[in-house]
């Protein structure tokens, strides 16, 4: 009996899934998720070696993981405990993140980050769109339409160590903190232009320094994987996370 309401539950949920779950952020990213499991989705494998998350960091470490609940467009929960054990690991003391979102991800590397460490975030405001240096991926209009950059780490004690920064990241002047950043977690638009250029601006910020630099969407998105490929040559020493969508590059490390 306790298989058979299981397996009811299970049927319901995959209705709603499959029907209203097509227009719920939070749903979709549900959907990507169950596809996956069940074998629909195929991982992307690459020119990148695997690295099993075990091994990514140090697993003695204690991790801070505020805010666990996601919807559509976040990184899923052991991607969010890959990033939390790479900066708690390599404790770097200048983060940088391209595309905010709704800030979870932004409030769990100032979470782990070192006291007195600085984590900057920069995301595309919604009165951006239609005037992007770069056209979007169609799909990613409906995630820069929110109310606000950021509201996930609004008011909480992460926000002491957190600066918001908005606009078009193929144009914003990252100068001031060339060679600067330990850590950068590129994640803003999927489309290649913005790849290609999220990645030279990561590194700018990290050229000739022991850093991570980190890509969300890997093996998921075309411009993310596309690009990726094409630039692992130039990538010495980059890995995927097995079991994610992460690439990792902990250059001169």
């Amino acid at each position: 009996m306790g298989f058979v309401l299981a397996w009811i539950r299970g049927v319901a949920a995959a209705v709603v899934l499959l029907t209203a779950g097509v227009f719920s952020p939070r749903l979709r990213g549900y959907l990507r998720q169950f596809a996956r499991e069940v074998g629909v989705a195929k991982p992307h494998v690459g020119p990148f070696p695997a690295k099993r998350p075990d091994f990514v960091g140090d697993p003695t470490l204690p991790l801070a993981l505020p805010g666990l609940d996601a919807q559509d467009g976040n990184v899923s929960a052991l991607e969010l405990a890959v990033l939390a054990r790479l900066v708690k690991s390599r404790a770097p003391m200048l983060l940088w993140e391209i595309g905010t979102f709704d800030g979870r991800t932004t409030r769990v590397l100032a979470a782990n980050a070192p006291a007195g460490a600085q984590v900057h975030t920069l995301d595309l405001p919604a009165d951006g769109l239609g005037r992007t240096a770069h056209a979007l991926s169609p799909s990613e209009r409906d995630l820069v339409k929110k109310p606000s950059s950021g509201a996930r780490f609004a008011g909480t004690p992460e926000q002491a160590k957190i600066t918001q920064h908005l606009g078009d990241s193929a144009t914003f002047d990252f100068t001031p903190w060339r060679r600067q950043a330990d850590f950068v977690f590129v994640d803003g638009s999927h489309a290649a232009a913005y790849v290609v250029s999220d990645t030279n601006r990561a590194g700018l910020l990290t050229d000739d320094r022991k850093a991570v630099v980190v890509w969300h969407d890997y093996g998921e998105w075309p411009g993310v994987t596309e690009t990726l490929d094409t630039l692992a040559p130039t990538l010495k020493g980059a890995y995927r996370v097995a079991g994610t969508t992460l690439v990792v590059w902990e250059r001169n490390v």
